[in-house]
């Protein structure tokens, strides 16, 4: 029933809508929707923002972040939309004693054999973008880019993990309950991404230079491949609890790996920000089960990156809790950092 009062449009003038995630990504454009905002907007969102209704796909083409951002600022300054963020600094738990969130920034020093494996996979990727600049040809470029930065993110994340890993077995030992949270779940690799490629070629569009490049990449030596994180941490700590996008939302497997953690039976959580950066409580609600959250891979924006930092330390929190920014010394995460700052 809330459902179809929220969306039926006879009863937008009377709605008041209320999220706990920020409208920051065309995803949470969803909000709007359910909000009716955007009917008595269309000359503006066509003629201003440069953003057009397709019938035939039932969606808005030509949003893009800044685009958002302008739309977001505009519905503020209207009065029809606001913002408020709890404040991490003034928490306190049931006894009414003030607890902390403490953050620290680790770098993680690269191996001499990390070192040269990120090495090889960037003058691999240097050499064939050279080759796009000789040849002007942008599309090429963009795409070498693309998936050059993916790589580079991968390396990042799996060069950071075993410092993480035998940090958080000293936390575990202390009673405390560790939390990681991820940018990827599977392994990534060109020959994987190759063998999709050759199961579905509709994929790409007739024309797409995709293909070729990838059969390039995939004859690379050694191969450019990166194991899963998710399986490297649960090697290391086999009851784990996962929230990965494996696990329906809304699901029983989903909601049973979450009251492991949050009965202190599961001390360790493995979480990837597109599954659980939002919308999850992992708290300590017992008090006797201390929070440690390890970001390993840095969300791209500083919004993504406060709602991670709330999924341990919130509201309803009975102690303390410590939130670790891992960064390796590379091109990737030292943007990343920049952008953070």
């Amino acid at each position: 029933k809330a459902g179809e009062t929220i969306t039926d449009t006879s009863y937008s003038d009377r709605v008041l809508f209320l999220s706990a995630t920020p409208f920051e990504s065309i995803l949470h454009t969803g909000y709007l929707t359910r909000l009716n905002l955007w009917t008595n907007r269309r000359k503006w969102l066509e003629d201003t923002m440069q953003i057009r209704f397709n019938p035939e796909k039932e969606c808005w083409e030509g949003l893009t972040p800044a685009k958002i951002r302008k739309l977001h600022e505009a519905l503020v300054k209207e009065g029809r939309m606001g913002k408020n963020e709890i404040d991490f600094q003034d928490i306190k738990n049931s006894n009414g004693q003030q607890i902390t969130l403490t953050s620290e920034n680790v770098l993680v020093p690269l191996t001499q054999e990390n070192g040269e494996a990120y090495g090889r996979m960037n003058g691999v990727f240097d050499g064939f973008i050279e080759e796009a600049l000789m040849e002007n040809d942008r599309g090429r470029l963009r795409m070498l880019r693309g998936i050059q930065h993916f790589f580079r993110r991968s390396y990042d994340e799996a060069h950071k993990l075993p410092a993480a890993i035998e940090r958080a077995r000293k936390d575990v030992a202390a009673g405390k309950t560790v939390l990681f949270f991820l940018l990827r779940k599977n392994e990534s690799s060109v020959e994987k991404w190759w063998n999709r490629y050759e199961e579905d070629p509709s994929r790409y569009p007739p024309g797409s230079k995709m293909p070729l490049l990838l059969e390039a990449l995939k004859r690379v030596q050694p191969p450019i491949a990166v194991p899963s994180p998710v399986r490297m941490i649960l090697d290391a700590f086999p009851d784990a609890a996962k929230i990965t996008g494996d696990e329906v939302a809304g699901g029983t497997e989903r909601e049973a790996n979450i009251r492991l953690l949050m009965d202190g039976k599961a001390k360790v959580g493995v979480i990837t920000i597109a599954a659980g950066a939002e919308a999850l409580n992992l708290q300590d609600k017992i008090g006797t089960h201390p929070r440690v959250s390890y970001i390993v891979s840095t969300p791209y924006t500083a919004s993504t990156a406060k709602q991670v930092m709330g999924r341990g330390f919130r509201l309803g929190s009975e102690s303390n809790a410590e939130i670790l920014w891992l960064f390796n010394d590379t091109p990737s995460d030292r943007r990343i950092a920049t952008n953070m700052a």
